[in-house]
């Protein structure tokens, strides 16, 4: 074990950590099970016990690979079906596009940020704003605040628990990702709660449903389209309509 503890410092203290680790990160959006949260904040508790490698070139190279990724995938997700992915085909999932396409373009910024805590949230989000949903632009910030947030947020969880905790590197190491697992847990039932929130906010609330049948109004009538009738039928009238039009006189 203490062979290992040694070799896992002399690579972190490589420079080449920190484009490898970057790298992670930019293909664990098209690869989630690569556990880049894990990575960093291992990393940053050898950064807090052993001053290398840098914290702050972590958090750069973490912020780098995921706005990278974010932006490359934003730009393959309009010609990529990813509705039909198998990996995005859970009951769960296809609820959090449909709300995340329900909020990308009034809640971008917040969305980019909480879905980096939800499992295939980071991937979901790219696909959905790249589908259409969020400008280059605009996303291209919003990628950029979340990476930013993303990163500080892991190497900060490693760093202050080999700060704190004045234990042997692999046990130091071991307690960071255990930390980072609990919290990462919390998170992302919190973003799951912050996402059913909307959805809940989207339905109609009964009180108008209620009001709307008491009237004999309803929102469409049935037909192939709201405004036309089906060839070789009547148009259908609501029951309002017919009651406020005046009768036609009979011949």
């Amino acid at each position: 074990m203490q062979n290992l503890a040694q070799w896992v410092l002399g690579f972190a203290a490589d420079p080449l950590v920190y484009p490898l680790a970057g790298l992670c990160v930019l293909v664990s959006i098209i690869a989630p099970f690569i556990p880049t949260t894990s990575l960093f904040v291992a990393l940053g508790a050898l950064s807090a016990a052993h001053a290398v490698p840098s914290a702050w070139a972590l958090i750069g190279a973490m912020a780098a690979g995921s706005w990278l990724g974010d932006m490359g995938l934003w730009g393959l997700a309009g010609r990529l079906r990813f509705r039909s992915w198998r990996l995005l085909s859970g009951q769960r999932t296809r609820e959090r596009i449909d709300r995340m396409e329900a909020r990308a373009s009034s809640h971008g910024l917040v969305l980019t940020l909480v879905s980096r805590f939800i499992p295939l949230g980071r991937t979901t989000i790219a696909l959905v704003a790249g589908s259409g949903a969020v400008p280059a632009r605009a996303f291209a910030g919003q990628a950029a605040a979340a990476s930013v947030v993303w990163a500080v947020y892991s190497v900060g969880v490693g760093w202050v628990s080999g700060r704190l905790v004045p234990l042997p590197t692999w046990l130091t190491v071991g307690l960071a990702i255990v930390v980072s697992l609990l919290l990462g847990a919390l998170l992302s039932r919190l973003g799951d709660a912050w996402l059913a929130r909307f959805g809940r906010r989207r339905r109609r609330p009964a009180g108008e449903e209620a009001a709307g049948e008491a009237t004999g109004e309803t929102a469409a009538w049935p037909g192939p389209t709201a405004g036309a009738a089906a060839p070789g039928h009547a148009r259908p009238v609501s029951p309002a309509r017919a009651a406020r039009s005046p009768r036609r006189g009979r011949r």
